[in-house]
């Protein structure tokens, strides 16, 4: 699976051989990066500056054969972005149209989905232990606040009694710790028999600038080193001239 991050990577540090091209699985591009030196160097910038602005997208799509074929932990150790968009896959591999919401000032909506007319809220947490009535009682304030049909909790925990007990009765379905695989594979099951393979796009590969700010930092510092490296050898390999030295002249004579 490729990661952005490793794709800004070599195209920082190795973009004049194209060797970022040849991670996104494009062979000839590289091999035409690789004799021109990224096309002159305006390839290589050019590609950077796309892969920074979300760039080349199709290249870190993947695709999962089986939902269900992650582990509980394995699902408990995605970031929260990759737990967003895994559910967000198993929603429309059942036949949803999702719109992935899962930003600052959002409200704490991860997912809008809709299908057969209807709206639904959902939200992803990523717990360990149980789920209190509090995750319950926003779901239940989001979904009112924004006039849905019904709302969706999708976690890796299970609900505490007192959960339990509040949600009965409520448009609320929770797809919990017990449930989650049936669930998965429910939506396997959907993706066979449609035939149609939902792409995912990996988010923790989006770019990050604290991350690239000091990756840019360190190549700089780097290449300001050689270059400061650079300075003293070749003044004593006799190969600098400084203008405080200058070469002499050799003026012809004058004939007489």
């Amino acid at each position: 699976m490729r990661r952005r991050k490793t794709a800004i990577t070599l195209c920082l540090f190795l973009g004049w051989a194209g060797v970022h091209r040849l991670y996104l699985g494009r062979p000839t591009s590289w091999l035409i990066y690789l004799l021109t030196l990224g096309l002159f160097g305006i390839g290589w910038l050019i590609d950077l500056i796309a892969l920074f602005c979300g760039g080349f997208a199709e290249s870190f799509i993947h695709y999962t054969p089986r939902l269900s074929g992650l582990s509980i932990d394995e699902i408990g150790a995605l970031s929260p972005a990759q737990f967003e968009r895994f559910v967000g896959k198993a929603f429309a591999a059942l036949g949803h149209e999702v719109e992935l919401r899962g930003k600052p000032g959002d409200g704490g909506v991860d997912l809008i989905v809709r299908r057969d007319g209807e709206t639904a809220v959902v939200q992803c947490k990523r717990y360990q232990g149980t789920v209190s009535p509090a995750v319950l009682r926003d779901l239940y304030g989001t979904m009112q606040h924004l006039g849905a049909d019904k709302g969706y909790l999708v976690t890796t925990g299970r609900l505490s009694s007192k959960a339990i007990r509040w949600v009965a009765g409520k448009p609320i379905t929770v797809i919990g710790r017990e449930s989650i695989h049936y669930w998965l594979r429910h939506a396997d099951h959907a993706m066979k028999e449609s035939g149609v393979q939902v792409p995912l796009y990996d988010t923790i590969d989006e770019p990050r600038w604290k991350f690239f700010g000091v990756l840019i930092l360190t190549a700089f510092l780097l290449i300001l080193s050689v270059f400061l490296l650079l300075i003293p050898y070749s003044f004593i390999a006799g190969k600098v001239e400084f203008f405080l030295f200058p070469t002499p002249i050799a003026w012809p004579d004058n004939a007489e």
